[in-house]
């Protein structure tokens, strides 16, 4: 039962889902348990992809029919999904850019990511990143309704699971002794990872026979080249990575995704 433990301990962790009571008990906590939830991000993404795609869908329905109904119905779809994870990964995009933006040492960048207030360069990555999404969302929305809810639910699983692929191939590179993620890059990484790539492809295959197209090889590739440019800046910037790097990868490559299917569409058809 040691699996559904797991998940259960990565839904505390990475959402505001309760898991309470008896349920939080038997589900425990330790170090290695957390490192090993991590292994479920996809399955986490596809929940909280899930949830936020029901949102939109719902606000889709039950608004008048008009242009302006994409974006509000996107927008609610957004707030929710903010909700959904008590902006976690927001919050780690926001100290991020701050860190990068604010300093030109590693460990002057490290000492403004713990500074829980966010500055200039913090403010403009979030409005951009929220915008971002209202913008690729709204298009996609305007194309195909049904690709729409799908992509929220593919973006929110492929994201999270290039955060495992960020977690296997860079180090951990914050301060040990007052880091709250560095239990997370304990474990056997390997296998942790192993298991998440088997979770993701599982996913898309079920996303894919849902939603038979050529399209998401689009987002797939757009989402793994702002990966690799993000990595390349962590790693000369901090020398690996850590819990505010990894919020800014699922940020940043779940627009790269929605983006990439933006490009593809207008070459196959949908």
């Amino acid at each position: 039962m040691n699996p559904l433990r797991h998940f259960l301990l990565a839904i505390q962790f990475f959402t505001r889902i309760p898991v309470t009571g008896t349920l939080a008990l038997w589900a425990g906590f330790s170090e290695e348990r957390l490192a090993r939830s991590s292994a479920y991000l996809p399955l986490i993404g596809s929940l909280v992809g899930l949830l936020t795609a029901i949102v939109f869908i719902t606000f889709m329905i039950l608004l008048p029919n008009q242009v302006a109904n994409y974006w509000v119905s996107v927008f609610m779809a957004i707030v929710a999904s903010i909700l959904i994870t008590g902006a976690l990964h927001e919050d780690g995009l926001a100290d991020l850019v701050d860190g990068l933006g604010g300093a030109t040492t590693r460990e002057k960048a490290l000492e403004i990511m713990k500074d829980s207030r966010v500055g200039t360069y913090g403010a403009v990555a979030l409005i951009c990143t929220i915008l971002g999404k209202i913008i690729f969302l709204s298009a996609l929305a305007q194309i195909s309704l049904s690709l729409t809810f799908v992509a929220i639910v593919a973006a929110s699983i492929f994201s999270r699971f290039l955060v495992l692929v960020a977690m296997t191939y860079l180090p951990y590179s914050g301060d040990i002794s007052s880091s709250k993620s560095k239990a997370m890059f304990a474990g056997p990484r390997l296998t942790i990872f192993t298991v998440g790539a088997l979770w993701t492809a599982t996913l898309f295959l079920i996303i894919y026979l849902c939603y038979p197209s050529w399209v998401w090889a689009g987002g797939i590739f757009a989402s793994i080249v702002v990966l690799l440019l993000l990595l390349r800046i962590f790693y000369s910037r901090l020398g690996g990575i850590n819990g505010d790097a990894l919020g800014a990868i699922q940020q940043i490559t779940e627009v790269g995704f929605y983006l990439g299917l933006l490009l593809i569409a207008s070459f196959i058809a949908l």
